[in-house]
């Protein structure tokens, strides 16, 4: 995975980090490593998100927790290449990204395509699922014939699309993204280290914000560096 690349895997590693973690576009990324006097170029960064990216992906997620058997739904429209495609997002009631679908429609066939892809990952029915009104969920349930407690409520959803913000902000730094292909990757990784890293509470005293942080770190540390030792 690592031959034949000039820089060390680490420094690969951290530098995916950076572009995912933060609401960064490449060029300031390759400016925040030629500080640390690493020259490095956004043409690579990007290349190397695209190949690493869905990897570390992968190995993050055997790192979370199983989720809750209460779900948040919800979807939020992107324009990519002049067109409008919604991305459809899950998340438990401990805040965790379930999983990510970019699809073209936001009807009925996408809703039941996006909840058959949850129960497939997750290999349980969830007790609850709050989703705001539309009704293709309520569609695309009847179609699966899944019975469960289903609300419908927008301020119930709260969670889900306050959450939302960390995909407007990467959409505005990318200037919208290139391609649903690789808009689907790129936040698929992001959005999996936002849940690792972004649930810090400010009424935690400080010791145990430290403690966090630096469990957080270790997860990605060791999720990456178990795929290097792999290969």
């Amino acid at each position: 995975m690592y031959k034949r690349h000039r820089f060390p895997s680490s420094l690969i590693q951290s530098v995916v980090f950076l572009y995912h973690r933060y609401a960064l576009s490449l060029i300031e990324v390759e400016e925040l490593m030629l500080i640390r006097g690493i020259d490095v170029s956004y043409e690579t960064i990007g290349r190397w998100s695209l190949k690493f990216g869905p990897t570390y992906k992968k190995a993050l997620r055997s790192y979370q927790s199983p989720a809750s058997d209460k779900w948040h739904l919800d979807e939020v429209c992107l324009k990519i290449q002049d067109k409008y495609y919604w991305l459809w997002r899950a998340l438990d009631d401990q805040g965790q990204e379930i999983d990510i679908l970019l699809q073209p429609r936001r009807n009925a066939k996408a809703a039941k395509r996006f909840l058959l892809k949850l129960l497939g990952k997750e290999g349980f029915i969830p007790r609850v699922i709050i989703t705001d009104k539309l009704a293709s969920y309520r569609a695309g349930l009847r179609k699966l014939g899944l019975r469960l407690d289903h609300r419908r409520h927008k301020s119930l959803n709260n969670r889900i699309e306050g959450s939302h913000q960390h995909v407007r902000k990467q959409e505005r730094v990318k200037r919208r993204f290139r391609s649903p292909i690789n808009c689907q990757k790129f936040l698929s990784l992001s959005l999996t280290i936002r849940t690792c890293f972004g649930r810090i509470t400010h009424k935690l005293r400080a010791e145990a914000k430290r403690a966090y942080k630096h469990q957080s770190l270790n997860i990605w540390l060791q999720s990456t560096r178990t795929q290097e030792n792999f290969i």
